[in-house]
């Protein structure tokens, strides 16, 4: 006769038992890497990386593991790693286990391929840091970006490099932040949704994992009326510096945009020290000497004198004093 334990009016014999205590048969041992601060598990010739055990802040999960590519990463592999900014996953990564990142509070940026085809629940929960994707993939491959953007609902930059275009082949998108109000309607006994913020609407431009840069350029004025002046500068600005299948006319409402908001867009980036950006629009050749003298008047005003010497070259390059002739 087979004796019956009992815990929570479950039956459970001695064989479940055992399997509960030591774990699945087929889970292979956990194995170190000292090179590489990991412990990992091999099965099938894949590489499951189980656990990050260095102290860095930035930190590469190695493409291979004794010869074995890295395909998984693991269940709660990376949580409770307070310190860590930065993480770059290889192109062979197929799956993010769940609570794989769980209160990376530092976590800042995440880079990855489009090999990945699924994030599973809660791999970045309380990663309250987290503000800048870097996603390499070809134009035509399902996205999985939308599963990290849907766990934050704060502001998140996506920085897209399609590799199989030699050209324009990068695209800058900002997802701003939202939140969602329930009203109650008491007669009707329901609660009425609101979202407050366009974020939303942007994170539903990739749908089914296919991005729509049309439905996201065409967002450009509600964001202006919904969300702070920070975000459709941002993504104007974006979208002309990395115009990535961007059509005509939304090119052309982006500028229209730019041109009417440029003390704004200058405030904005000079106070944020933005060097990259700040010198596209002196390449470009953006700044009048109007805007020029405007620009330096902000650096000046914000202590951010140290832009200063970008500004007048521009200005001694293209706005030299006339000499003046004189006939004698």
């Amino acid at each position: 006769m087979i004796k019956l334990l009992v815990r929570d009016f479950c039956y459970i014999d001695r064989k479940e038992k055992t399997e509960m205590l030591i774990g699945k048969k087929q889970d292979k041992p956990v194995l170190v890497s000292e090179d590489y601060h990991a412990e990992y598990r091999i099965e099938n010739n894949e590489v499951e990386f189980v656990k990050y055990i260095g102290t860095d802040d930035e930190y590469e999960v190695p493409s291979e593991i004794d010869v074995f590519p890295v395909t998984r990463i693991g269940k709660y592999a990376f949580a409770e790693r307070r310190n860590l900014v930065f993480v770059k996953l290889p192109i062979s990564i197929k799956i993010i286990g769940p609570h794989a990142f769980y209160n990376c509070r530092a976590l800042e940026r995440l880079e990855f391929g489009d090999r990945l085809l699924d994030i599973e629940d809660g791999a970045f929960k309380n990663c309250t840091s987290f503000k800048h994707m870097i996603y390499r993939t070809t134009s035509d491959a399902r996205m999985t970006i939308k599963n990290i953007l849907m766990d934050t609902a704060d502001e998140v930059r996506v920085t897209i490099y399609f590799d199989d275009i030699k050209e324009n082949n990068r695209a800058e998108l900002v997802f701003p932040p939202y939140y969602v109000e329930y009203e109650e309607n008491t007669p009707g006994r329901v609660f009425n949704r609101q979202a407050h913020g366009s974020g939303e609407r942007y994170r539903n431009c990739i749908y089914d994992g296919f991005l729509n840069l049309e439905q996201y350029d065409n967002l450009l004025d509600y964001s202006v009326a919904m969300d702070r002046m920070d975000y459709p500068i941002q993504n104007a600005v974006s979208r002309l510096m990395y115009p990535y299948h961007l059509k005509e006319e939304h090119r052309v409402h982006y500028e229209g945009f730019v041109t009417n908001h440029l003390e704004e867009i200058l405030s904005f980036y000079i106070k944020k020290e933005d060097v990259e950006t700040l010198k596209w629009m002196i390449d470009e050749k953006r700044l009048s000497q109007e805007d020029l003298n405007l620009a330096m008047t902000i650096a000046r005003t914000n202590g951010k004198n140290s832009l200063l010497p970008m500004f007048m070259e521009y200005q001694n390059v293209n706005f030299k004093p006339k000499k003046k002739s004189f006939d004698l």
